[in-house]
C-alpha cells in the first residue's frame, strides 16, 4: 500500500532532520529517505559541532544568531523527551583573531552592532591573559613544508582579538540528530533507512516527478512525487519490488538519461563532499 506525504527529504543528517520537523509544525506531513542505519550517520557525525554566530553575510549571521536561541533553550524548542537524552550547548564563548587577511573583522562586527549581536575587542594583553599559551606571533605567509623556513615566525604579530560570547558546541551532534528526529516523528514525520536514492527524474519544465531509491540487497522502490509540496500535492511511497539493481544502480522505470549512475554522469564520486564553512 502507498504511503502518501508532502515533501520527501533525501537525507537524515541534522539539516535533514531539522527540516522535516519545521516543515511537520506547519503541517506538512514529511517522508525522510537515508542510506545509513540511523539519523546523524553521515557527514553529521564527522561534524566539529561548533555554534558560532559570525558570518560574512547579514542574512548568514541573522540565520545562525536565530539558531543559538534554539540551541540555548534546546529541550523547550523540541518539545518532547528523547529515550537516549538530550544533546546540550556548551556555550564557552570563542575569540576569533583580527588580521590584515580578514580586514579585522570589521565587516562581521559591522554586521553584529546591526543585528544587536554581543561582542567584544580584545587587545593583545587580554587575550594572554585569558589564554596565556596563545602565540601571537604571526606565521604569515604561510610556508610548504619542503621549505627550510616552515613553521618558522613572520616579522608581525596579532594585536586583537574578537570575542564572542554566544559561540559553543555542541556535545554530541549524532545525539542531536536524533532528538530532532523524534521531535519531527511527533509530529508525524516519516523517516526510512537503509535507502539509497539512485535517481531522480524530472519533468520538461524541471520540476522533479520520480525518486527512485534502493534498499541494497531486495531491490528498489518508486516514489512519484508532486510536483510541488506547497500545492499539497502527495509524494507516493509505493512499495512494490522492483528487479534487483545492477551496478551502477539503475530503475527500468526511469528514462535512459536518469539511468545511468551519478559517476558516469558527472565523473564525481557519489560519495559526501565533507566541507567546514569559514567565511
Amino acid at each position: 500500500m502507498a504511503e502518501q506525504a508532502d515533501a520527501l527529504i533525501i537525507g537524515a543528517g541534522i539539516i535533514g532532520a531539522a527540516t522535516a520537523f519545521e516543515l511537520c509544525k506547519k503541517g506538512y506531513h514529511t517522508l525522510s529517505v537515508d542510506m545509513n542505519p540511523a539519523a546523524g550517520y553521515g557527514p553529521t557525525s564527522a561534524s566539529c559541532a561548533i555554534i558560532r554566530v559570525h558570518y560574512s553575510t547579514l542574512e548568514g549571521t541573522a540565520f545562525a544568531y536565530e539558531g543559538y536561541f534554539y540551541w540555548k533553550d534546546w529541550a523547550s524548542y523540541l518539545g518532547v523527551e528523547d529515550e537516549r537524552g538530550l544533546a546540550e550547548f556548551r556555550e564557552a564563548g570563542c575569540i576569533v583573531m583580527r588580521t590584515e587577511a580578514n580586514g579585522y573583522l570589521e565587516k562581521h562586527t559591522s554586521i553584529c552592532e546591526a543585528l544587536g549581536i554581543p561582542f567584544e575587542i580584545w587587545d593583545a594583553n587580554r587575550i594572554r591573559k585569558a589564554l596565556p599559551v596563545y602565540d601571537l606571533k604571526s606565521y604569515w605567509p604561510p610556508k610548504r613544508m619542503e621549505d627550510d623556513r616552515f613553521g618558522e615566525a613572520g616579522d608581525g604579530r596579532v594585536d586583537s582579538a574578537v570575542y564572542f560570547p554566544t559561540a559553543g558546541y555542541i556535545t554530541d551532534p549524532q545525539l542531536a540528530t536524533h532528538n530532532l528526529q523524534r521531535a519531527a516523528e511527533a509530529q508525524g514525520a516519516r523517516f526510512v533507512f537503509g535507502r539509497r536514492v539512485v535517481s531522480i527524474d524530472k519533468t520538461g519544465e524541471g520540476r522533479i516527478r520520480t525518486v527512485c531509491p534502493s534498499d541494497g540487497s531486495t531491490g528498489s522502490r518508486k516514489i512519484p512525487r508532486g510536483q510541488d509540496f506547497r500545492k499539497r500535492r502527495r509524494v507516493h511511497w509505493h512499495g512494490k519490488r522492483l528487479p534487483r539493481l545492477a551496478r551502477p544502480p539503475t530503475c527500468p522505470r526511469c528514462p535512459p538519461s536518469r539511468r545511468a549512475g551519478r559517476r558516469e554522469r558527472t565523473g564525481r564520486s557519489p560519495s559526501a563532499t565533507r566541507r567546514s564553512a569559514i567565511s
